[in-house]
């Protein structure tokens, strides 16, 4: 995902309204100065140590939903901690309006991926029904996130698509692939984002460095008939 940011194409109708335009260069400016990236890759090495956990108990044996119940809450414990001061920076900074309508977006995903659970554990189904459900969530969620922000969102929501039949292939390592699939989304995003932010540093110093060439410039030729004249 090399830029978020909208780019005006003369031969591409811009689906986006105007307001939702500056929304998106607004959230992609405060979450490359912020460095939003290191953030999300704490949230991916989470993620991940949450369902290799997942898995050895799967493994094991054990099927009893309230464990696996609790370390998900405290996951998503975790996970709003990082996000709060990853975005807000403990409540310091006012998030970009734009985030407040992803997390909508994400909320929604996790309301749905908990009636899927619950519905998989009330019928009395194999505990695998619900696992490859999640993956198609997922997908809507960063499909939703691209129409949005950047369609280059659409690689992790296929990604989903395709840990789903994975999963179904090999059930018994269904959460292990799962939380290898978000980690690797997560740091796929976390990596274009810090490589946008080197990109903008670099500019802003062969910028900076132009401007003050032309200044030295400048006093040279304010000097340089003092000089002269002086002679």
């Amino acid at each position: 995902m090399p830029d978020m940011s909208p780019r005006e194409n003369p031969g591409r109708r811009n689906v986006r309204p105007p307001g939702l335009c500056a929304d998106v260069a607004e959230f992609s400016r405060v979450a490359i100065r912020d460095r939003w990236g290191l953030g999300l890759m704490a949230i991916a090495w989470v993620h991940l140590g949450t369902f290799l956990v997942c898995h050895a108990m799967y493994v094991g044996g054990d099927l009893r939903p309230m464990p696996y119940l609790g370390i998900w809450a405290v996951e998503m414990t975790v996970i709003v901690v990082l996000l709060r001061r990853m975005v807000t920076s403990n409540g310091r900074h006012t998030a970009p309006p734009l985030v407040g309508l992803l997390a909508r977006v994400w909320v929604t995903f996790m309301i749905l991926a908990f009636s899927v659970l619950s519905i998989n554990n009330l019928s009395g189904m194999p505990p695998d029904w619900f696992k490859p459900v999640w993956c198609t969530l997922s997908t809507f969620g960063f499909a939703m996130t691209a129409w949005l922000v950047s369609r280059w969102f659409l690689v992790p929501a296929v990604q989903m698509s395709l840990t789903g039949m994975m999963m179904v292939r090999f059930p018994e390592h269904a959460y292990f692939i799962y939380g290898i699939s978000w980690w690797i989304a997560l740091h796929t995003v976390a990596l274009a984002l810090e490589k946008v932010r080197r990109k903008s540093i670099d500019r802003s110093k062969e910028e900076s460095a132009k401007l003050y060439d032309l200044k030295r410039r400048s006093e040279v030729a304010e000097v340089a008939p003092l000089m002269s004249s002086r002679s």
